[in-house]
C-alpha cells in the first residue's frame, strides 16, 4: 500500500505542476516540506501511539478531517468526514492465561516469551482445546492450484500454520505474488481461513524473516487490548483462540513427536504437502475484560463531474492508526508508527491537496482514512460492507 501512495505522489507531482498552463488554479507540487509536516504531528508522541476508540483516536481523526476541510475537500459520509466503526476491545487478563500441551508433547508454553494468545471473539472467558495440526500455509487458492487440507477435517482441532505466503520458486517466479505478498500470507487470512473450517484455535509460526518483524512487535501487537468488529449472529462461530507462538517454542513442542519444524516447514513449499496430525493436545484459557467502544473512519470526496463516469469512485486510502502506549523498546513505550503509517496520511493528504487544487476529474475521488487496521483491517472491512455511496457506484 506504501508503495502504491508513493507511486501515487510521484505521478501527480508533475501533473500538479503541469497544471498551471491549462488552468487558473494556484495548484504547484507536492513537497517534501509538506509531507514533513503532517508526518511529524501524525507520528508525535502528543498521540500517543494512535490506537482506535482512545484519547488519540479523536485527536488524529479532527486533525485529518480540518486538513480535508481546509483543502475544500467535500464531506463523505453523509455530509460528514466521519464514519463511525463499532468495535469490541477485549484484554485478557496476563495472570489467566494459560497454554499447555499433553500427549505427545507435555509442555507449559510461557506468554509472552513462548506465545502470545488471546481471545477471537468479545467474551469474558475464553478457550480452546484440541490436537494440533500442521497445516504449512495454511492457504486455500485455486488460482495458484494449492491446496494445503487437502480435504481434511481440522473442525475442533488447533492449527499450527506458517506466516507468509508460500515461497515463489525458479520454475515459478510469480506463485503467490513473487516477492509480494498476498492476502493469503497475512495473519488475518489464517484466522479468518481456520474460522470457515471450524477450526478451535489457531498459532501462528513467527520468524523475524518470514514475518518481516521482529518478536517484540508481536508482543507489543497482540499482548494487550485487541480489537475487532462485533460478530455477525450468521457468521461462522469464533475461534476461541487467536496467537502466535515462537520458532524456538514451536521447534521444542514438536520435538518430542518426533517431527522437525525445520523440515516441516520445507515440506510446506510443495503443493503435495498434507497436514500433519502431531498427537500432541492443546488447552488454552483467558479471563477478559470486555468493552464495547467505536472508532472513526474519515472519508473526504471529490465528485466527477462526466456524467457517465462520476459514480465510478477512485479509492486512495491509507490507516491512521498504530499500535498505542505498550511494552518499551530500547526505554520508548509510545509506538509512533511514523512508517506504519503516518507516512501513508501524509502522503495521502498531500494527494488529497493537489487533486483538490485541480480542474473536477472525470471520476469522483475518494480519499480514504480508515481505522484499525493494525488490529485486522477493521476499518476498511468496515467501510467495504457499508460503503456511504449507493451500492451501484463502483470503486
Amino acid at each position: 500500500m506504501r508503495l502504491l501512495i508513493l507511486a501515487l505522489v510521484a505521478s501527480f507531482v508533475p501533473v500538479v505542476a503541469g497544471a498551471q498552463s491549462t488552468a487558473k488554479t494556484p495548484s504547484g507540487p507536492i513537497t517534501a516540506t509538506e509531507i514533513d509536516g503532517d508526518l511529524r504531528f501524525i507520528s508525535s508522541d502528543l498521540l500517543e501511539g494512535r490506537a482506535p476508540a482512545t484519547r488519540a483516536d479523536k485527536l488524529t481523526t479532527e486533525y485529518i478531517a480540518d486538513q480535508l476541510r481546509g483543502a475544500g475537500v467535500e464531506p463523505g459520509v453523509n455530509g460528514s468526514y466521519f464514519q463511525t466503526v463499532p468495535i469490541d476491545v477485549v484484554k485478557a487478563d496476563p495472570a489467566t492465561i494459560n497454554v499447555t500441551a499433553s500427549g505427545k508433547s507435555t509442555m507449559t508454553l510461557h506468554s509472552p516469551d513462548d506465545v502470545v494468545a488471546f481471545a477471537g471473539s468479545a467474551v469474558v472467558k475464553s478457550s480452546a482445546s484440541g490436537e494440533l495440526v500442521y497445516v504449512g500455509y495454511g492457504a486455500s487458492a485455486p488460482e495458484y492450484k494449492w491446496d494445503d487440507f487437502k480435504g481434511t477435517d481440522v473442525k475442533g482441532k488447533i492449527l499450527l500454520v506458517l506466516v507468509n505466503d508460500p515461497p515463489a520458486t525458479a520454475a515459478e517466479p510469480k506463485r503467490f505474488g513473487g516477492k509480494a505478498m498476498t492476502y493469503y500470507g497475512r495473519w488475518t487470512y489464517k484466522y479468518e481461513e481456520a474460522e470457515r473450517r471450524g477450526a478451535a484455535g489457531v498459532l501462528i509460526v513467527h520468524t523475524t524473516e518470514s514475518a518481516s518483524y521482529p518478536w517484540h512487535t508481536v508482543v507489543g501487537s497482540w499482548s494487550g487490548e485487541q480489537r475487532m468488529l462485533p460478530r455477525d449472529a450468521s457468521s461462522a462461530p469464533p475461534l476461541g483462540m487467536r496467537g502466535w507462538i515462537t520458532d524456538s517454542a514451536a521447534t521444542a513442542l514438536l520435538k518430542p513427536a518426533g517431527l522437525d519444524m525445520a523440515k516441516l516447514r520445507k515440506d510446506a513449499e510443495s503443493r503435495d504437502f498434507k497436514p500433519v496430525s502431531t498427537g500432541i493436545m492443546i488447552d488454552f484459557s483467558a479471563q477478559n475484560s470486555v468493552r464495547h467502544l467505536s472508532s472513526s473512519n474519515v472519508v473526504g470526496v471529490i465528485r466527477g463531474h462526466d456524467p457517465k463516469l462520476k459514480n465510478q469512485y477512485v479509492a486512495i486510502s491509507a490507516h491512521w492508526d498504530h499500535l498505542d502506549i505498550g511494552v518499551p523498546v530500547n526505554g520508548d513505550y509510545i509506538y509512533i508508527g511514523a512508517v506504519d503509517n503516518g507516512s501513508g496520511v501524509a502522503y495521502v493528504l498531500a494527494i488529497t491537496r493537489a487533486a483538490a487544487k485541480l480542474p473536477t476529474p472525470r471520476r469522483s475521488l475518494t480519499f480514504l482514512f480508515y481505522n484499525a487496521d493494525a488490529s485486522g483491517l477493521i476499518g476498511s472491512q468496515h467501510y467495504g460492507e457499508h460503503p456511504p455511496v449507493a451500492a451501484a457506484c463502483n470503486y
